[in-house]
């Protein structure tokens, strides 16, 4: 599992965004242009060797699929097409690179008839193909197909609805595959043959696990199995489509909230490979390496939508038989020799040799965070007690523990458990300030949702901040929690720049049960240096947590729209501004209303030349109040009164 945050995001860091997605860019166009030249020299793409008229017609179709489709007919024509040209070869096809990033693309959509072809094809090779490097691909992705059709009817109780529901007539925006295959109309038959195969093949893996729980391919295909078995969807991009309107989705994570419902059964086989792992001698060295402890954070994940009980057993047989030990370097004779060389050892591994193992290593630490997400209130207190309780600053402070302490935060239920983690690292938030802010972002967080600690938080993070006396320094609370930055550093400085989890505490604290030091700080900041950090991505977002929260008393905005008075235009023309100008407007009263767009139109041509100026004055009839402000005015009473209606017949 990957880390959800990162570590302290630089000023630079919009440019690094526009720089990674350039990368990817570049990268689309390479791994196509490569495999034409490869194709010239007559190297055909890796794994086995296609004819040259096969590998010339799958280089254009890669084509055809990086350029989009501009209706599903379209996709679903090609997928079936191009199916087609594997027929009595499919694993041979399907064992070459280039054709697996098709198929693997393509199949979501092809026919019932296609589908089931495949399904008898690799079911009499699943032994070879799980251990294939590309033809284990199109596995992976035959048994996620597969388990979203057969459970398409499951989502629904009223299978009439469901029915209805998928013969809308098809638009011209391409679905993505989950929507495709769970709305589509499919008969019982190929339903229940989906069925079978997604039983078959999690059975042949689990009869097989001894030899495919090491084995780098054969392993992911264990995962996806479990996943699917526990209704978990997880959308995968390839590298060579266009990303345009038509053809790409922004999913990259599993649904974890809502898992699909699939037959109880289904649940049964997970509860058998987690029974079966369990009683391996090798359990214990499990979470130690790569393949393995990525087996068990899927597995993890999983029985968190199957089987809470099982999961209960499995958590604590984890954190007690490989987490808890000591690191076998953890000895006296070893410490006494390290003393005399402590200079020489890097600050990680002199940390690192006082906790237990599950901090040495990379996999044990994400099984660890997969853990702290998916375990119930009293497994959860557990794993803080034995391995978190008294080591929080210690953990805070690591590059690569840092993470599962935020996961802590993020998913701690006892009220009285995240009190006593609290009181350990509210003493160690300015240093965590200069070094993992996630922790101090996920404190804040916690803060929030259990309503607990909400105070010393608040007086915490202005001591980090050097910002509680006197007066001149406590009104620059909200713009230093913005940027993170304590008081002399900031005052020598004139940057607009906004921290990332600087601006996710600040709309926290912003809903907070009492955060009157930070709207009073907020009303008491030059309104000029505001706006600057309101036109920024992060800095908007601000706007809208100060406008939302329910804590926030309707003097305080009427007065926060009173002080940015003079600003609006700036922050108008501005990409993001332009959102906080918005925002404000909708909650403004009708004498702030006319004050803000009276601003606008004494400047239109300047607010005209930008595209989200113009976009404003259409929103707000900047050119209807130059006209007459009497109609102007008329206009949006009438409109409000539409609105007022309609919103009463809604609340009926």
């Amino acid at each position: 599992m990957e880390n959800s945050q990162a570590d302290v995001p630089s000023e630079k860091a919009g440019t690094g965004v526009h720089s990674y997605r350039n990368k990817i860019k570049k990268r689309k166009k390479k791994f196509i242009a490569n495999a034409k030249g490869f194709g010239k020299t007559g190297n055909f793409g890796r794994g086995t060797r296609l004819e040259g008229d096969e590998w010339s017609y799958f280089i254009n179709i890669m084509d055809a699929i990086r350029l989009g489709f501009e209706s599903l007919d379209e996709k679903v024509s090609m997928a079936n097409n191009v199916f087609e040209q594997t027929v009595d070869k499919e694993i041979h096809i399907s064992s070459n690179q280039i054709a697996c990033t098709i198929l693997e693309h393509l199949m979501p959509y092809v026919d019932a008839d296609t589908l089931e072809r495949f399904h008898k094809s690799f079911s009499e090779n699943f032994r070879p193909i799980c251990s294939d490097k590309f033809s284990s691909h199109i596995l992976e992705k035959l048994i996620e197909v597969s388990f979203l059709r057969a459970v398409g009817r499951l989502q629904s109780d009223d299978d009439a609805a469901s029915e209805s529901k998928s013969k809308k007539p098809r638009t011209d925006t391409v679905p993505n595959e989950k929507d495709y295959n769970l709305t589509e109309t499919f008969s019982d038959t190929h339903r229940q043959n989906c069925s079978e195969f997604v039983i078959k093949s999690s059975k042949f893996l689990l009869n097989n696990l001894e030899d495919f729980v090491w084995d780098r391919y054969a392993c992911h295909i264990i995962r996806t199995s479990l996943l699917s078995l526990a209704g978990v969807f997880v959308f995968k991009t390839k590298d060579f489509v266009a990303s345009n309107q038509h053809q790409q989705r922004h999913h990259t994570t599993a649904d974890k909230e809502t898992p699909l419902k699939v037959p109880n059964d289904w649940y049964e086989i997970i509860k058998e490979y987690a029974e079966r792992l369990q009683a391996w001698p090798q359990f214990v060295d499990f979470p130690y390496d790569e393949l393995s402890s990525g087996l068990l954070q899927h597995l993890c994940l999983a029985l968190h939508h199957s089987d809470k009980t099982t999961l209960k057993h499995l958590g604590k047989k984890i954190l007690n038989d490989s987490f808890i030990i000591e690191a076998e370097h953890n000895t006296e004779d070893v410490k006494d020799d390290k003393d005399d060389a402590k200079d020489d050892i890097p600050v990680d591994a002199q940390v690192k040799s006082s906790l237990p193992k599950v901090f040495t290593t990379e996999p044990s630490i994400r099984l660890l965070e997969t853990l702290l997400v998916s375990a119930g209130p009293k497994l959860l207190t557990q794993i803080y007690v034995k391995l978190f309780s008294s080591r929080l600053i210690e953990l805070s402070d690591m590059r690569s523990a840092n993470f599962a302490v935020q996961k802590l935060l993020d998913n701690i239920k006892v009220k009285e458990d995240f009190e006593t983690i609290f009181d350990e690292i509210a003493p160690n938030i300015e240093n965590l300030l200069r070094t993992h802010t996630g922790v101090v972002h996920s404190l804040a967080q916690a803060c929030l949702r259990l309503s607990a600690k909400q105070g010393p938080f608040v007086q915490s993070l202005q001591a980090a901040l050097h910002c509680t006396t006197p007066k001149e320094k406590s009104d620059r609370f909200a713009i230093l929690t913005m940027k993170l930055k304590p008081y002399e550093v900031d005052a020598g400085e004139k940057s607009t720049f906004v921290h990332l989890h600087g601006s996710l505490i600040l709309q926290a604290v912003l809903n907070f049960n009492k955060p009157i030091k930070l709207v009073q700080s907020l009303l008491d900041s030059p309104a000029i240096e505001l706006a600057e950090l309101f036109c920024s991505p992060r800095g908007s977002h601000i706007v809208d947590a100060f406008l939302r929260s329910k804590f926030v008393g309707e003097k305080s905005r009427e007065k926060f729209l009173k002080h940015m008075d003079g600003h609006y235009l700036d922050m108008a023309i501005a990409k993001h501004g332009s959102r906080a100008v918005e925002a404000l407007f909708q909650v403004a009263g009708d004498n702030q209303k006319t004050r803000i767009v009276k601003e606008l139109a004494e400047k239109v041509n300047q607010l005209n030349g930008s595209p989200t100026g113009r976009l404003l004055n259409y929103k707000f009839r900047v050119d209807t109040y130059r006209l007459s402000p009497a109609q102007w005015k008329a206009s949006f009473n009438k409109e409000s009164k539409v609105e007022k209606l309609f919103k009463d017949i809604v609340d009926k």
